[in-house]
């Protein structure tokens, strides 16, 4: 599988690893040093570890910590991946939602609603049910699929997927994109927890693969459990 830097949208260049790690052990010294302060100044220090720790989580400018700068979609990843198996039968697995508890762990409760509208809950470490609901908004056979969040999602999100046929099978090349609450702060908690745009897709088009290629279902599955 091959995979792209996960960036927020902004003008303001990423940081490279080296100083994201200088920032995260920075953020851990003013969090030691808040622990033995007071007042004002533990107020201060808590601060400062809290904004670099997210920084460097979150690879965004300090001033977009908690703003997603009015872009809904904010936050993007991409991925793609080479999958042995007809366009077809991948494209029939990945673009109908009522197959992902077959092959996935946090896919549950699944509905598909006339106008290919979709209720469902995505479960948060510890099995806590996030509800989610959205749509297709593109539809072509054999080729593509696009999708995005309706009024009554957690957050708002929107991904879309492109199938093309290769000599070992299958090319798939997706995209996600989300705005979770309180911008870079929500991604960096996101990315901790595993549950960032970027995790996702590596865990679906993996699982995916795995899933189509042996042709067993997952033993840790919704539908396997």
């Amino acid at each position: 599988m091959s995979t792209h830097r996960i960036e927020p949208r902004g003008d303001a260049p990423a940081w490279g690893l080296p100083a994201r790690g200088l920032a995260a052990l920075g953020g851990v010294g003013l969090l030691a040093l808040a622990a033995r302060s007071r007042g004002w100044a533990r107020l201060a220090c808590g601060a400062g570890a809290f904004g670099l720790i997210v920084r460097a989580a979150s690879d965004a400018p300090t001033a977009r910590l908690f703003a997603s700068g009015g872009d809904p979609y904010a936050f993007e990843a991409t991925r793609s991946i080479a999958i042995e198996r007809p366009v077809d039968e991948v494209f029939g697995l990945l673009s109908d939602y009522e197959n992902y508890p077959d092959f996935m762990p946090n896919v549950a409760n699944m509905r598909t609603l006339p106008g290919l509208r979709h209720r469902w809950n995505m479960l948060a470490p510890g099995g806590i049910p996030i509800p989610v609901r959205d749509r297709i908004i593109e539809h072509v056979p054999g080729s593509f699929v696009a999708w995005e969040s309706e009024a009554g999602s957690t957050f708002p999100y929107a991904g879309a997927a492109r199938f093309r046929p290769i000599e070992a099978g299958t090319l798939v090349e997706a995209r996600m994109s989300y705005g979770p609450p309180l911008g870079s702060v929500g991604d960096g908690l996101a990315r901790l927890l595993g549950q960032d745009p970027g995790r996702q897709l590596d865990a679906i088009l993996g699982r995916a693969k795995d899933y189509l290629e042996t042709g067993r279902m997952p033993s840790d599955s919704v539908r396997a459990l």
